[in-house]
C-alpha cells in the first residue's frame, strides 16, 4: 500500500489532546506500538518466496532449470516450517501453461518444467506462493517475467493466435505511449512555511521510467523553479510551499506531450519530516508550522524505524520552536528497506519515510577455475568456491550454480536474488535493471529516490493497531493438505460427524489407510500426506443403520495466477504472419485452465449420471408394503394401466412402451424388479429426461433403478481420485535442441545447472563440468542464501 497520511488539522489535534493525558508509563506508545508489530511477526509470520532459474531466456523444447527459496520475510533465514511450494507458468493470457507442488525442505527446493516445442513464443512468468501466503496479499507472491523464442511457430501458428498476437502488440504499444507523472512528498505530506522536499516518478503504462523536464509555478502562474529527472524517470527537489497558495508543474514528457500536474495540497497545520543518510548514520529532521500548546497538545513525538517489520530503533523526542532532530545509528540496522515513521501521542502515524541501508548487503564467493582440454573438442572446467561468510560466522548455506553460454554479453540487469529479497519485495513493485541499485555508479541517489517514490507496506498501520488482523483461513501443514466434503444429496440438513477413511494406491508401493472424522457440516481434511507423482486416493466410510448414500467431494484450488500483468520487460510478439513453410497441422494442447489437482475417476451421485428423481426410503412413510405401491405413490410421470407400467408415454405401436428395469446396477425382468421387498430397498433412482441418452435404446421408454440396503451396506467407496503430488526433480541434463538455434536466436545456453550447491565447514565448494560448444561469453552465477539470512549473489564471467 502506498504511504498515505491523513491531512493533520485542528479537529484531528483537539481530538488527540483528550487522548494524550489519559496515557500512562504504562502506556508507552513505542511500547505499544513495537510490541503489536512483534505480535504480527510472530503470529503472522510472513513468507517471501524467490525462484531462481538458471537462465531468463529459453528455446521452445529446452528446459527451465529452478531453485526455490522460502525464507521468513523479516529475517530471511531459510523457513524449515515450510513445506509446499506451489508454482506455475503462466501465458499472456493468465493461464497457466504448466504448474507444480513443491516439496520444500529446510526452505530450499528445486525442479523443473519442460517447455512444450509447440509454445508460442514471447513473454511468460513465473508465479510462486507457498498455501500459507494466500492468507495475505497477492502481490507478495513471487513473480518473474522470462522469454521462450520458438523460431518455427511462424510454420504452425493458427490464424486466430496471429490476430491474438497483432492485438496483443496493438495493446503494448498503447500502454508504452501513455504516460503517468506522479509528486510523493518526502514524509507523505507538504507542509505550509517549511522547506519540503517533493520527490516525482514519470512512467508509462508498463511501468518503464520516462525523463522528463518541468516547472514548478503557483496558482498565479509564476515560475518557482525547473526540475528535471535524474534516474529512470525519478528526481526531486525542494521548495517553501506559502500560505494559502496552491501549485502545479508543466511537465514535458518523453514523447512531447506536455502535461499541467497539480502538487498535492500543502497542509496549514501539521509535520514535515525528512532524512539525510551517511556512512554511520540517519539523520532525521522533523519540522511543524504550529505551536502544539496553542492546542493543549504536547509536544512530544515518537519515532520508530523497522525493517520488514521488526523494530530496531525508537525514541520519544521533544518538537521545539517547530524542530526536531535526532539520529539513528546505521549499525544498529540491518541490510534492506528501514521505514523510519512518527507518531502522536495517540500512536496516530504522522508521516513515514523509506531508507535503504546497504550495510554489506550482499556477499560475493571468490571463485577460482582451472581448466583442463580433455580431447580437440571438449574442455574439463573445475570450480572452486570459497565462501567467506560461512567459514567466519559458522553457518551453512545452500546455493545455486549456472554456467551459461551466450554470443553477446550476459545481461545481469535483471531481477536476482539480492535484488528481490532486500529492494523489490519490500516495495511490491518491478523496478528496471534492479542490480543498479545495489552495484550502479550512482547507486546511492538512485535507490534513495526509489525510496521516496515507493511506500509499500506489509500491513496498515491503522488496522494493526486496532488489532485488526488478517483472517487465516490457510494453515501451515506438514505434507499434501486434501480437503472435501461428505453431502447428501437429497438434503440440505447437516449431516453430522462421520469416520471417512483414504486408501492410498501407488504403483509398487504399500497401500497406506489414513482416517479422519467430518464436521458437523461434512468437511473433512487430511494432512500430511507425502507423495511423489501420480497416485490414486479412494475416499469411503462406514454406512449407518438406514443412512442413504452420501457424495464424497475434494475441493479443488485453482491456481493463484493473477492473470498476466505486462511491464517494461514484455515484448512484442513477434510471429505476426505466417512462414513460408507453413502448413496446416493439429497444434498439440499444452495449456490448462486450472491446476487440475484432483481429478475425478468415480462420482457418486450416480454411476449413469444425475438422475430425474431419487427417492430414499429412509424420506417417505414405512407403510409402504410394495414395489407397486413405491412407483404408483413416488414417481413423478409414472402411469400404470392394466398392469403395464410407462414413464414417458407411449414411443412405440408394436415394441413395448415399459421402462428398464435395474437392480443394483444389473437389468432385470419386471417381475424380479416389482417382487423386491421396498424394506429393503435403500434408494430408486428414476431416469426418464434426456439423461436416458446414457442408456442408448434400452433407456428409450425410461429406466427405474433400485438399490438394495445389502448392496449398499458395509463400507463402500464413494468416490476415487488420480491425485498429483509433489514434482520429483530431474538430475540436470543438457539441451539436445542444435546450438545453432540458439545461436540464431541469441538465446543463451545452459551449459551447466546445480541447484545444491553446500559448502563444508571452511566454506570450501568444487564443481566440475565439461563442456565443448565454442561461446563468445561464459557466465558462472551463484546466488543463495545461507541458515542466517545472509544473501550472496555473483556473476562471474570466464
Amino acid at each position: 500500500m502506498k504511504t498515505q497520511f491523513k491531512a493533520l488539522t485542528i479537529t484531528i489535534l483537539i481530538l488527540t489532546a483528550h487522548s494524550f493525558f489519559s496515557i500512562t508509563q504504562a502506556e508507552n506508545p513505542l511500547s505499544i506500538i513495537s510490541n503489536t508489530l512483534e505480535t504480527f511477526k510472530k503470529d503472522y509470520q510472513q513468507h517471501k518466496v524467490f525462484v531462481n532459474t538458471d537462465k531468463s531466456e529459453y528455446l521452445a523444447g529446452e528446459t527451465i532449470w529452478m531453485k526455490a527459496y522460502v525464507v521468513d520475510a523479516t529475517t530471511h533465514k531459510p523457513d524449515p516450517q515450510a513445506k509446499n511450494l506451489n508454482i506455475s507458468l503462466i501465458d499472456i493470457n493468465g493461464k497457466p501453461v504448466t504448474a507444480q507442488s513443491l516439496k520444500v525442505e529446510n526452505g530450499y527446493s528445486h525442479s523443473e518444467f519442460q517447455v512444450p516445442d509447440s509454445l508460442a513464443e514471447g513473454n511468460y512468468q513465473i508465479r510462486a506462493y507457498t498455501t500459507w501466503m494466500r492468507n495475505f496479499d497477492d502481490r507478495l507472491y513471487f513473480q518473474k517475467e522470462i522469454f521462450i523464442h520458438n523460431p518455427i511457430e511462424k510454420n504452425f501458428i493458427r490464424f486466430w493466435d496471429i490476430l491474438r498476437n497483432r492485438r496483443f502488440n496493438n495493446k503494448l504499444e498503447n500502454k508504452s505511449e501513455k504516460m503517468h507523472f506522479a509528486f510523493f512528498p518526502e514524509g507523505g505530506n507538504l507542509v505550509e512555511g517549511v522547506n519540503n522536499r517533493l520527490a516525482f516518478h514519470a512512467v508509462n503504462e508498463l511501468g518503464a521510467g520516462q525523463e522528463i523536464k518541468g516547472r514548478l509555478m503557483d496558482n498565479d502562474d509564476n515560475l518557482i523553479l525547473e526540475f528535471e529527472s535524474v534516474h529512470n524517470g525519478m528526481g526531486v527537489f525542494s521548495f517553501k510551499p506559502e500560505q494559502g497558495k496552491k501549485y502545479k508543474a508543466k511537465v514535458e514528457l518523453a514523447n512531447g506531450q506536455e502535461k499541467n500536474i497539480k502538487v498535492p495540497e500543502a497542509l496549514s497545520e501539521g509535520y514535515a519530516m525528512s532524512t539525510d543518510i551517511d556512512d554511520d548514520k540517519i539523520s532525521v529532521n522533523i519540522k511543524s508550522n504550529f505551536n502544539p500548546e496553542k492546542y493543549n497538545l504536547s509536544n512530544e513525538i515518537f519515532i520508530l524505524a523497522h525493517t520488514r517489520g521488526k523494530p530496531y530503533h525508537s525514541e520519544k523526542g521533544i518538537i521545539n520552536n517547530g524542530k526536531l532532530k535526532t539520529a539513528i545509528p546505521v549499525d544498529k540496522l540491518p541490510a534492506g528497506i528501514c521505514h523510519i515513521t512518527i507518531f502522536d501521542s495517540n500512536k496516530t502515524p504522522l508521516a513515514e519515510r523509506l531508507v535503504f541501508i546497504e550495510n554489506n548487503a550482499v556477499n560475493e564467493p571468490s571463485i577460482n577455475i582451472t581448466e583442463k582440454t580433455v580431447s580437440d573438442e571438449s574442455k574439463e572446467l573445475s570450480v572452486e568456491l570459497f565462501f567467506e561468510s560461512i567459514a567466519r560466522k559458522n553457518s551453512s548455506g545452500n546455493y545455486s550454480l549456472s554456467v551459461i553460454g551466450s554470443e553477446k554479453p550476459l545481461n545481469n540487469k535483471n531481477l536476482n536474488l539480492a535484488t528481490y529479497l532486500l529492494i523489490t519485495s519490500d516495495i511490491a513493485e518491478n523496478l528496471e535493471n534492479p542490480w543498479y541499485y545495489l552495484s550502479g555508479s550512482n547507486k546511492e541517489t538512485a535507490i534513495d529516490l526509489v525510496m521516496m517514490t515507493h511506500g509499500w507496506r506489509r500491513f496498515d498501520w491503522q488496522k494493526l493497531l486496532d488489532n485488526d488482523f488478517p483472517e487465516i483461513k490457510y494453515e501451515k501443514s506438514d505434507g499434501i493438505t486434501l480437503t472435501g466434503k461428505v453431502t447428501a444429496p437429497s438434503s440440505a440438513k447437516s449431516i453430522g460427524e462421520y469416520t471417512i477413511e483414504m486408501l492410498i494406491r501407488k504403483e509398487n508401493e504399500p497401500i497406506e489407510t489414513y482416517t479422519t472424522t467430518t464436521d458437523n457440516n461434512g468437511y473433512f481434511t487430511f494432512t500430511g500426506i507425502d507423495y511423489y507423482g501420480l497416485f490414486t486416493a479412494e475416499f469411503s466410510l462406514e454406512r449407518k443403520i438406514r443412512q442413504r448414500t452420501m457424495d464424497i467431494s475434494l475441493v479443488t484450488e485453482d491456481l493463484r495466477t493473477g492473470g498476466f500483468q505486462k511491464s517494461f520487460l514484455t515484448r512484442p510478439r513477434t510471429t505476426v504472419n505466417r512462414g513460408d513453410d507453413w502448413e496446416r497441422t493439429k497444434r498439440p494442447k499444452t495449456y490448462m485452465d486450472t491446476r487440475h489437482h484432483f481429478v475425478p475417476k468415480e462420482q457418486t451421485t450416480s454411476q449413469y449420471g444425475t438422475p430425474d428423481q431419487v427417492i430414499y426410503m429412509e424420506d417417505i412413510q414405512s407403510n409402504i408394503t410394495s414395489m407397486m405401491q413405491l412407483l404408483r405413490m413416488h414417481v413423478r410421470g409414472l402411469r400404470e394401466v392394466g398392469g403395464i407400467i410407462t414413464l414417458r408415454g407411449v414411443s412405440s405401436i408394436l415394441g413395448s412402451n415399459e421402462p428398464m428395469f435395474m437392480i443394483d446396477g444389473t437389468q432385470t425382468h419386471k417381475s424380479t424388479f416389482l417382487s423386491l421387498n421396498p424394506h429393503e430397498v435403500e434408494r430408486l433412482e428414476v431416469f426418464s429426461g434426456p439423461s436416458t441418452a446414457m442408456f442408448g435404446i434400452r433407456g428409450t421408454n425410461g429406466v427405474l433403478i433400485a438399490y438394495t440396503k445389502k448392496a449398499e451396506s458395509g463400507r463402500i467407496t464413494a468416490a476415487s481420485y488420480l491425485l498429483k503430488g509433489y514434482t520429483e526433480p530431474a538430475e540436470f541434463y543438457k539441451s539436445k535442441i542444435d546450438v545453432d538455434k540458439n545461436i540464431q536466436t541469441n538465446t543463451p545456453r545452459t551449459i551447466h545447472w546445480v541447484p545444491q550447491i553446500i559448502p563444508d565447514a571452511n566454506g570450501l565448494a568444487k564443481e566440475k563440468f565439461s563442456h565443448k560448444d565454442k561461446w563468445n561469453n561464459i557466465s558462472i552465477i551463484i546466488e543463495g542464501v545461507d541458515n542466517q539470512g545472509n544473501v550472496t549473489y555473483k556473476i562471474h564471467k570466464l
